[in-house]
């Protein structure tokens, strides 16, 4: 963990940040989170988002970015969240490449969008 005993995360709603501290006295604001852990052996798990998507899909690519190429650590990781989403979504079975992988998520997004619009006039 880097050396850090604790990382606090707090949701302040009354200001909607979202505020990292850790154990060594920094504290950083964020506008995403992804907060992702997992027990295979027990099979349980926690996934927690907050904010917006599009900063934590950002904080997931810069953080491979930088990290990937000063500790192999980093590298297994990434590529296990690669292969994991790859199965999950079909992708892997379907060799579809990420362009198409990318165009079919953004075809479901505006469908489920839409859908929701819908259900929300009707109420």
């Amino acid at each position: 963990m880097n050396g850090l005993d604790s990382i606090t995360i707090i949701f302040d709603k009354s200001t909607g940040k979202i505020i990292l501290k850790d154990s060594a006295g920094n504290e950083k604001v964020a506008k995403g989170v992804l907060l992702v852990a997992h027990n295979m052996e027990e099979g349980a798990g926690i996934c927690i988002a907050n904010g917006d998507p599009s900063e934590i899909a950002r904080g997931l690519g810069e953080g491979m970015a930088q990290l990937v190429p000063r500790d192999p650590y980093y590298w297994t990781v990434y590529r296990s969240i690669l292969k994991e989403l790859a199965t999950r979504t079909g992708a892997a079975e379907q060799h579809t490449t990420p362009d198409e992988l990318l165009a079919r998520w953004e075809t479901e997004d505006v469908a489920r969008a839409t859908s929701q619009a819908k259900k929300e006039i009707m109420h």
